[in-house]
């Protein structure tokens, strides 16, 4: 089945809202902060665990979603993973992820960290790195509404072991 990703079409990111109400509720809490779990990856490992994540309603991303991000991402990213305590610990899940460009070709970009944000994805939204140097992720809508699995290691993907 193909998915036809008009990318004009901008996201409609309802059950992403009901995360942010959480995330903003932990940030209130005094007691609980978030889950940011950052780490350098490959194109193709980012590829890769994208395409194997469901999220826990059991959604995923086809390879029509992948397509975009196989041409445009760059081959090495921090991907910084976002979560919340509750997700983190008792699932080992997360809302989704932020990817950084490591290798920003304009210095003056490293000055604003969010020039140099080149995509990601959150409940309901995955964001296509943009075509032209400096401009936003472009959001598309994608149908895995709910958390996914926190990256795990391939080398210790086998063995069981993470923590």
């Amino acid at each position: 089945m193909s998915i036809d990703l008009d990318l004009r079409k901008p996201a409609e990111p309802i059950e992403l809202l009901r995360w942010l109400q959480e995330v903003r509720d932990t940030v209130l809490n005094q007691q609980r902060s978030p889950v940011f779990r950052t780490m350098l990856i490959s194109k193709r490992e980012y590829i890769d665990h994208i395409l194997e994540s469901e999220d826990w309603d059991g959604n995923s991303l086809s390879e029509d979603y992948v397509r975009p991000l196989e041409e445009r991402l760059p081959d090495h990213a921090w991907m910084v993973e976002v979560s919340i305590p509750n997700l983190y610990t008792a699932n080992r899940s997360k809302l989704g992820e932020i990817l950084v460009d490591v290798d920003a070709p304009d210095p003056n970009l490293k000055k604003d960290l969010s020039r140099c944000w080149v995509g990601g994805r959150l409940p309901g939204v995955l964001f296509l790195p943009p075509e032209a140097v400096g401009a936003p992720p472009e959001p598309v809508s994608t149908p895995v509404v709910a958390h996914v699995p926190i990256y795990r290691l391939p080398r210790l993907r086998w063995m069981g072991t993470e923590w």
